[in-house]
Formats: C-alpha cells, structure tokens, sequence
C-alpha cells in the first residue's frame, strides 16, 4: 500500500470517528482531536508497530487528558474505542490494512486498560478529595470509613506499605457498628433498627469484598475490572453514608428524648457497669452566634469522646445550652469505683480547662446507673434533675445512700413543671410590680415587672419554674405571655409610674414573635408617656448585639444592665454599647449589694463600678437587693445618683397593691 493510500486511509478513519456522537460530545479541541486521531500525520503503521509499552504509555496520557478536561464516563470510551476497532476490522476485511485480527485485539486491550489505568488513579485522587472535605470527626463513622479511604490511596500510589484492613468483621467501622453511639441511632428507630443495621452492615461488607477485588485485578494488571470495582466501592461508600445521615437525623429529630429512652433501655442491663456524668457550664451559650456555638460544641464533643476512648471506654453525649450529659459504657466488671471517679475527675478537668478559656465555670457530678434501678418508674428524671441536686462541690459522684434527696429533688421538679405548665397555659401566671425608688421620695416612678405565680394562695419559687421553663426552652413563650400581660396593664400603671422594667431571656432576642411584641409594648408605653426599659444581662456580652442596637436605634427602646459585677463582664463591650447610647441604665448585682454592710472590699468595688457608670452617662444606678436598713445607710454613703430597689422598701405588690400604695402620697423613705 503507497504512502498515500495508508494516509487516504487514515483520513477517512478520522473522519468517521470525528462523526461518532460521542467524539462530539467531550472532544472540543484540536489537541483532543489529534491526540485520539490524528492518523492521516502518523500513518497507521506507526500505531499499529508500536511496542505494547508506548501504546500503552501514549494511551494513558490519552485517557489522563480525558479526565482532566471532560471526565467522560469510561464506558462512553470503551464504546468509542469499540467503534474505533470495528472501523479498522472492516479495513483489513477489505484487505485494506495489513493487520492481524489478534494484533488488533492485542491492541484494543492495551488501549482500553491503558485508559482505564489513569481513569483509576484520577478516581483515587477523587477519593482523597472526599475524604478531606470531611466535616465529622475521626472517631465518627464515617471519619473512620474515610480514613481507610485515604490509606488505601496511599497504598495503591505507592507513599504507604501496610495493606489497608481488608476484613470487614475487624476494621475500625466493624468496631464502631458494636457501639454505644451506633446502638443509640438504631434504637430511635424504634421497629425498623433491625433493617437499618442490615443496610450499613451489608454495605460495609461489600465496601470491603470490592476494595479485595481491586487489590487481585491490580496485582493482575487488569485496570478495567480494577476500575469498575474501584467505582462500585465508591458508589458504597455514599450510600452507605446516605444510610448513616439518615440514621443521625432520625436521632437528632427528638435527640433528648432518644437519649435518655437509650439510658433507660441500657442501663437495666447488669452485666456491663453504666455511668452517668453531668457537666454544668455556667454561662454558656446565650446569645452566641449560631455558628459559634456550634463550633464550640464540636471542638467541646471531639475532645470528650477522644478522651473517654483513649481510656478503653464508651460514651454518648447528649447537649443542652448549659449542660453536657455524658453516657459511659465499661465492659470489665472488675473496674473499681476509685477508676470511674479517676475518670470523672479528669473529664472534669478537661472540661473547666475548655471552659474557663471562655468565661465559664464548670460544675460536675456522677452517678453510678445501677443506683437507681430501685426508682425505675422515676430513673429518666432523677438523671434530668442530677446538675440540680444541692452539693456544694465543684465535682461529685453520687453516692448510694445520696440517691434519696435525688429522688425527692427529681418528684418536686416533676411537680413544678405539671404546675409550670399549666399555669402557662390556663394564663393563670401573673405579673407583679417591685417598686424601684429614689433617696427621700416616696413616689413610685420606677417599676420593675416580675412575674409570679400563686398556688393554693402560696407564692410559688420564682426560680424553681424559671429554671423549668428555661431547662425546657420555653423561655421564649413565657417572654411572649409577660409582653402581653403587661401590654394591658399599661392603662393602670401610667397612673402610677413614668418608667417601667421588664426582663427578656437573651436568647428571645433571636425569636422574631418576641421582638414584635416587646416593639409594641414599647409604642404602647410612649403613647401612654411612659418609657419602657428592657433588663438584659451580662450574658448578652458573649453573642452578638446587632439585635440589641437596631432595637435601640430604630425602635427607641432603652436597655438597661442588669447584675452587673456578677464575674463575667466585658468592660469593653460595654463602653461600647454605653456610647451607641444602647445601654443607658445600670443595675448592681445584688450579690455584692447584700454584703455592702459587711465587708469594705464590697463597698470599695461598688464604690468603683457606680465612677465607671457616671464615666459613662449610666445613671441613674440601681441597687437591688437592699433588704436592710444597715444596707440602705451604707449605700447612701456612695454619694452617687442612685435608685433602690428590694424587700426592705417594698416587695413585688399586685397591680391593684401598687395602685393601692402609689395614687396618693406616701412618707419619704425608709418605707419599710
């Protein structure tokens, strides 16, 4: 055949493969055009003499090419490559070429599994890629199946020498699928946990028979059945990862009530020692940005679980916005009581490490599970009131003989919340008006609204159903019924006083109801002359107050400081929102005003805070909590304009007592 025959030739297989649809669908330049084709420049001999080695290293760089610009499905190549070959078998049945079928097929075999040796690492480059856009943390599921991931790309690239584990029944997730946290998301699926754990067990196994597979057709050099393997162990690894989601959404979808019905399950299985720890952070999390705090919870979380792992235990955790309520599983029945609390006191102390960084202090307490199993019908709510229990210890495990006052602080907290609740919602929850008072002026001008509630004509613990209601996270609608309530009594008390004190939960600020009723209030308050201070406190200070200064500015609201000088200010922030003319008004802690008459260093401290607030235009200052005469007297030495407020002078009175006491005048102070 003449050199110009074989290029006539050549040309017309150009032609036809540029004519395929699937040439025209991922091939779009010149260069991908002659680098697959180009056979009317380099005669077919050239191809077709090639050494098996440079036809296959010319068609990896062929397939790498691919990858890298269009990444076509490689079974769209095979079809292409078949067509290709189909095209050259009609040449040489037409005596056309000078070939031999099996040197074709030799050919078209070291094509295919040339292109199918790059797509294969390319895929493994993908599975590196998977594995460090990981958002879960090593310990987790799929942080351990994504680690064996990236050991196997090490592996087959050469950079690792161990083989990665290959036995489904020994591996890291087999581990993970005995554990407390992979039972605790199959039992909040109530009757289907058996058909769940099938799927992730199933799809485990076959991650694992696949990646066996690819390790026998490398070591064969067969790079297509290699790549079809290696891509079905892709394909599983995300479904079995749809599997896993699935199963931590259906948890997280009632996640307290899913762990402590976990607990109760487990915990009446004597053969394996149960532990149950409670960690209070105080002050945690209030007003802190969303992300913020979840980011802190996740660095909180990983620290745990790494810890309680590293002592050859188990865990589950459970978070609320102040607590953190650990699950711990112990295997050796042998384990001493010294070991548990050895255990607790160092979770303690990596807890407080965390969080006093953050301005928080850290109360712990312990409970070993089968202490309770003689309260079974009451054990979920003993475990709920443990951080309640009166123990004046930073760090506690509960004994046998403790577990009583347990059991009668978890029956009157069930008590205060079937009374919580039902005073919320038969409306039967009122609002009280403590006066607040200035020296030597029996007029009421300043009110501070507390609400109270009264069972059987008994004034019932404020702070016991305000723990409930924020335990619950019904602060929000217990805000939302104080708005409303005070909203109609504005036409009586405008007979009484000129400013009026009301408390919002920091974390209300963020539920959009309860700012449009506290704006209303406030346009209802200015219409009725009377201005409306809203109390926050100096939690607010660890979030962000963007809310708060839109509130100030577009709406006129005023705010006041309240418990300053409790221990966790933040000076700074508030020169900050003293001169955006957000705070306007501050409010001592009453824990330092009640120990005014008792210790010099107290009254030095307040001495210095009330110079700070005249610094800033904070005044008047309110002091709180003045229960004695002795209090009153030292306070006036202070020199500084100040109002008063507390049980000495009056209490919180009903809206008719506060009429009753404040339409007509009344003595100058004291008015106890």
């Amino acid at each position: 055949m003449s050199i110009n025959t074989r290029k006539e030739l050549a040309f017309h297989f150009t032609n036809s493969l540029a004519g395929h649809p699937l040439f025209n669908q991922y091939f779009q330049t010149v260069d991908d055009f002659l680098a697959f084709t180009g056979f009317e420049e380099k005669t077919l001999e050239d191809l077709f003499n090639m050494p098996d080695e440079q036809v296959s290293k010319k068609f990896e760089g062929i397939g790498s090419g691919l990858y890298t610009r269009y990444q076509p499905p490689f079974i769209d190549i095979t079809h292409f490559l078949d067509f290709a070959v189909g095209e050259v078998r009609t040449s040489i049945h037409k005596q056309q070429l000078d070939l031999s079928q099996e040197r074709l097929d030799r050919l078209q075999k070291l094509m295919q599994n040339a292109i199918a040796k790059s797509y294969f690492f390319h895929t493994l480059d993908d599975f590196q890629l998977l594995g460090n856009g990981l958002h879960d943390s090593p310990d987790s599921p799929m942080g351990i199946h994504y680690n064996w991931l990236k050991s196997i790309v090490a592996y087959l690239e050469g950079k690792q020498t161990d083989i990665p584990e290959t036995d489904h029944l020994s591996c890291g997730f087999a581990r993970w699928l005995k554990s407390l946290q992979c039972e605790l998301f199959l039992a909040a699926t109530d009757n289907e946990r058996s058909r769940h754990h099938a799927r992730i067990y199933l799809a485990h196994r076959k991650i694992h028979q696949q990646f066996s597979y690819v390790l026998s057709f490398i070591e064969a050099g067969e790079f297509m059945l290699a790549l079809s393997h290696l891509l079905i162990l892709h394909h599983t690894v995300l479904e079995l990862e749809q599997h896993i989601r699935s199963l931590e959404a259906n948890y997280k979808d009632n996640e307290e009530n899913n762990f402590y019905n976990f607990i109760d399950i487990k915990s009446a299985e004597e053969e394996e020692l149960y532990y149950f720890i409670s960690v209070r952070i105080a002050k945690w999390g209030h007003l802190m940005p969303g992300s913020m705090l979840r980011r802190d919870y996740k660095l909180l979380r990983q620290k745990i679980e790494s810890f309680v792992y590293n002592q050859g235990m188990q865990s589950i955790l459970y978070f609320s916005d102040n607590d953190v309520r650990i699950f711990v599983k112990k295997h050796e029945s042998n384990i001493s009581p010294e070991q548990i609390n050895l255990l607790a006191e160092r979770l303690h102390d990596l807890i407080e490490s965390y969080a006093t960084s953050r301005g928080m202090r850290v109360r712990t307490i312990g409970i070993k599970l089968d202490y309770l199993n003689a309260y079974p019908e009451h054990k979920i709510a003993m475990l709920k009131q443990l951080p309640e229990l009166g123990i004046n210890h930073s760090l506690k495990m509960v004994s046998t003989d403790e577990t009583d006052d347990l059991y009668s602080s978890a029956i009157e907290a069930q008590a205060i919340a079937l009374f919580a609740d039902e005073a919320l919602n038969s409306g039967t929850l009122d609002v009280f008006f403590q006066p607040i008072l200035q020296p030597n002026n029996s007029d009421c001008i300043h009110a501070e609204a507390l609400v109270r509630v009264y069972k059987d004509g008994i004034a019932v613990d404020a702070e016991k159903f305000l723990g409930y209601f924020e335990s619950q996270d019904k602060m929000d609608m217990l805000d939302l019924f104080v708005l409303g309530k005070i909203r109609n009594y504005v036409p009586q008390l405008k007979k009484v006083i000129k400013k009026l004190s009301i408390n919002i939960y920091p974390t209300s600020f963020r539920t959009p109801n309860v700012v449009k009723s506290l704006i209303e209030l406030s346009n209802v308050c200015n219409d009725n002359d009377m201005q409306l201070i809203v109390e926050i406190t100096e939690q607010v200070f660890l979030g962000d107050t963007t809310a708060l200064e839109s509130l100030a500015h577009d709406h006129g609201i005023v705010f006041s400081l309240d418990d300053f000088g409790s221990g966790y200010s933040n000076l700074i922030q508030l020169i900050e929102l003293a001169e955006l003319g957000v705070i306007k008004v501050l409010k001592i802690d009453g824990g330092l005003v009640k120990h005014i008459d008792e210790d010099e260093k107290v009254f030095k401290v307040i001495e210095t805070i009330t110079e700070i607030a005249s610094t800033l235009n904070l005044t008047p200052i309110i002091m709180e909590y003045v229960s004695t005469q002795n209090i009153l007297e030292k306070l006036e030495e202070l020199h500084s304009d100040l109002l008063y407020q507390g049980y000495y002078l009056d209490p919180p009175l009903p809206i008719n007592n506060l009429l009753e006491r404040y339409v007509t005048p009344r003595p100058t102070m004291p008015l106890h």
